[in-house]
């Protein structure tokens, strides 16, 4: 019978045969599986294992065939000045943050196999040679999930109470990071009822070591109604048990009502399902455009409102999305401010014999409130030179949806927080028309200005997605972003060879072998593509290296951070590397 799950149907490369993975040729048949084209199960196997017709003793006996796709890509890169993203190829310095944006193949939690998330982010996290040091924005989740030192896939995180998925609450409209094509909005996260916990911890991995220190940070909403959220820095010998906490609880307050209100129909109020909340008597003080509303578990925000001074007198209060849940008959709308609040906390080393080296955070909700929305973690060892690599899109729907429907100024209060030195925007096409690379790419750039954005098209799935190819390769020189196309690369082929060679999870997700191989062709593009400043030492950006890039970089000497002018070897500091740099171009351009 055909596999029916993804992890019936995944190959892993060295992993064992079944008989529901294994992949024949067979040309001549005319009638497939639904869900392999070339690839047909047999009725048994036996101590066999699932290997590429493209490596070893086989390597150059078969010849990848490339997809049939209309379109000119002899040219397959764009070139651009993107000097922070060839750090990709350089190699990083200091804590070098890396943001992956498009759909389900950049967010998936899962493969088909199993062992590995399934997401572009972790092709370059887990290539071999690349110095990762951390991950930002892991989705929490109360489910299994394999991740980069957050690793969940053995044992779950660990709960107490009530810990609900935040996919169908209007919260998911703050953030970034879902797999969820159903949910509400594009974010994922947990809301903690009064009195829950949950607790994930990072444990050693690539560059991160019990024997040094290790970043860790949680990102939560504060919000009218939402409940204190104390935490502890935690470790333990695994996930998904209480732990042991490092010092007391800390207290994080939430709430930020300013004024509130029943909701009294008898009275006059009233809402329609388009989002309009009709309350009589003024209210335009408590809720200016921009503040959010909430009643339970719902919130929006406020887009407009007027008063009609006709008496009795009422407000209408315009919503950005309206409510999941219309409020009822006695609901206590609360009105104030929303904002991001991310928990951080310096880990020092382990001493040596401590068993407990997964290291990370408990959090509590108290007894008082709606609850703790917290939507993702970051860990990554600050102390070195290494990649720190962020996963966010929303599984099944495109960049516009993910504009469209997100709250606004969320994303660029998410972007903010992740203040990443290089953005690499993937495809997201659901709902969606090519022009939204572009939009989605200023979404970024005035979120993060300092930030280079860079275009990555992959390889063949169940549709080809030309037009994304093609628009990426005739705009990006005028947007200024280096792109990337693999789509007719000679070592990936069409769909049919990427099943056969173990780098797909089904027709339209890869699998980890799939995303590290897509990792390790982008860089080596990325090596031709992403250049340099065309005038290094030029701090001003005028085509000349005179006084006034000289005086830039000495009123900047030794600060650190991003974006710095004076920063002309984009190390995120000004130091004597950036003078000697500016000294030995003086007098050059004009």
């Amino acid at each position: 019978s055909v596999a029916s799950s993804q992890g019936e149907r995944a190959g892993l490369i060295g992993g064992p045969v079944t008989s529901r993975n294994f992949a024949v040729y067979d040309r001549g048949s005319g009638v497939f599986p639904t869900n392999f084209t070339i690839v047909r199960p047999v009725s048994g196997v036996d101590s066999c294992v699932y290997v590429s017709h493209h490596e070893g003793p086989r390597a150059g006996f078969f010849v990848r065939r490339l997809p049939s796709a209309n379109g000119d890509f002899s040219q397959p890169r764009v070139e651009a000045a993107a000097p922070r993203a060839r750090r990709l190829v350089t190699g990083p310095v200091g804590t070098w943050k890396v943001m992956v944006s498009g759909n389900s193949r950049s967010a998936k939690r899962f493969d088909g196999s199993g062992w590995s998330p399934g997401n572009y982010a972790h092709g370059f996290a887990w290539l071999d040679g690349q110095p990762t040091s951390g991950v930002m924005n892991v989705p929490l989740s109360t489910s299994k999930t394999p991740w980069f030192g957050f690793d969940s896939g053995t044992n779950a995180p660990y709960t107490s109470g009530t810990v609900l998925t935040i996919g169908q609450f209007d919260v998911s409209r703050f953030w970034t990071g879902s797999v969820t094509n159903g949910g509400v909005g594009p974010g994922n996260g947990v809301l903690l009822t009064p009195g829950a916990q949950f607790g994930l911890r990072c444990k050693p991995e690539g560059l991160i070591r019990a024997d040094a220190p290790l970043l860790i940070r949680a990102h939560a909403l504060a919000a009218p109604g939402a409940s204190e959220l104390r935490w502890a820095p935690n470790k333990f010998t695994r996930q998904g048990a209480q732990g042991v906490d490092e010092g007391p609880e800390r207290s994080l307050i939430l709430d930020t009502t300013v004024e509130s209100r029943a909701f009294n129909p008898a009275e006059g109020d009233a809402y329609d399902a388009a989002g309009a909340l009709t309350l009589t008597g003024d209210w335009t003080g408590a809720a200016p455009v921009g503040r959010a509303v909430t009643h339970g578990s719902s919130i929006s925000v406020v887009s407009s409102v007027d008063f009609d001074v006709t008496a009795p007198g009422a407000t209408t209060i315009r919503l950005e999305h309206p409510f999941v849940a219309a409020p009822g008959p006695g609901a206590v709308l609360r009105f104030g401010p929303w904002r991001f609040e991310t928990i951080e906390f310096l880990w020092p080393a382990l001493a040596a014999g401590d068993a407990n080296v997964w290291r990370g955070l408990r959090l509590r909700a108290v007894n008082a409130g709606q609850g703790s929305v917290v939507f993702g973690m970051d860990g990554w060892r600050p102390d070195v030179d290494g990649f720190v690599w962020g996963v966010s899109g929303w599984g099944g729907n495109g960049y516009q949806p993910q504009i469209d429907t997100s709250f606004s100024g969320a994303i660029a209060g998410w972007v903010r927080i992740f203040s990443p030195d290089v953005w690499l925007q993937t495809f997201a096409q659901q709902y969606t028309q090519p022009a939204a690379m572009s939009s989605w790419a200023e979404v970024v750039r005035g979120a993060a200005p300092h930030a280079d954005v860079v275009w990555l098209g992959d390889m063949a799935h169940t549709s080809l997605f030309t037009p994304w190819h093609t628009y990426i390769l005739e705009n990006g020189a005028a947007m200024g972003i280096p792109a990337v196309s693999l789509l007719m690369h000679p070592r990936l082929g069409d769909q049919n060879e990427l099943y056969a060679d173990g780098m797909r999870a089904d027709g339209n997700h890869i699998s980890q072998r799939g995303n590290e191989r897509l990792a390790e062709l982008w860089l080596e593009a990325l090596e031709e593509c992403a250049l340099g400043p065309a005038l290094p030492g030029d701090a001003n950006g005028d085509g000349l290296i005179n006084f006034a890039d000289l005086n830039l970089v000495l009123s900047e000497f030794n600060l650190t951070g991003q974006g710095l002018a004076g920063d002309v070897n984009f190390d995120n500091r000004v130091d004597f590397a950036d003078l000697n740099l500016t000294l030995d171009g003086f007098g050059l351009g004009g």
